[in-house]
Formats: C-alpha cells, sequence, structure tokens
C-alpha cells in the first residue's frame, strides 16, 4: 500500500475507538468481568476475521472506491469492539 494508507490507518484506528467509546456510554452499565471476557474474546476474534478477509480485497483506491471503502469499514470493526 502507498505511504498515505499509514495515515488512513491512523485516522480509522482513532474513528473506531471513538465508536466503541460512545457505544460503551450509550449502551446499558454491565458486570465489568464479564463485559471484559466478552469483549476481549470479540476483540480477538475480530481482529484475525476482519484481517483475514481485508487480506483478499484489492487495494487501488483510484479505479475501486467501494473495495476501499469496505476494506476501511473492516480495518475500523476490532477498534471498535475493543471499547464495546
Amino acid at each position: 500500500m502507498w505511504y498515505h494508507f499509514a495515515f488512513m490507518a491512523i485516522s480509522l484506528a482513532m474513528f473506531g475507538l471513538a465508536a466503541g467509546a460512545v457505544l460503551v456510554e450509550v449502551l446499558r452499565k454491565r458486570e465489568p468481568h464479564a463485559a471484559l471476557a466478552t469483549t476481549g474474546l470479540l476483540f480477538a476474534l475480530s481482529s484475525a476475521i476482519c484481517f483475514v478477509v481485508q487480506l483478499y480485497i484489492p487495494a487501488d483506491p483510484e479505479t475501486q472506491i467501494l473495495w476501499t471503502v469496505v476494506a476501511f469499514t473492516l480495518i475500523s470493526v476490532p477498534f471498535v469492539e475493543g471499547l464495546i
């Protein structure tokens, strides 16, 4: 990938963390130990699954905008799951 994708990756990580923080505030309060176990498992699974799926998406933002949006969305999913 080109160097400017590093900036996009950082932006997606920040977006995912902010979206997860908003979801934590909006969702009802839960028991901390069960929530930590659940979110840890979801983060681990979503990180592995989204990484593998993202490898099969063609990365050419100049001609395939839809695939680029899908790839960026997949990259931000683990960051949201990490905070829920």
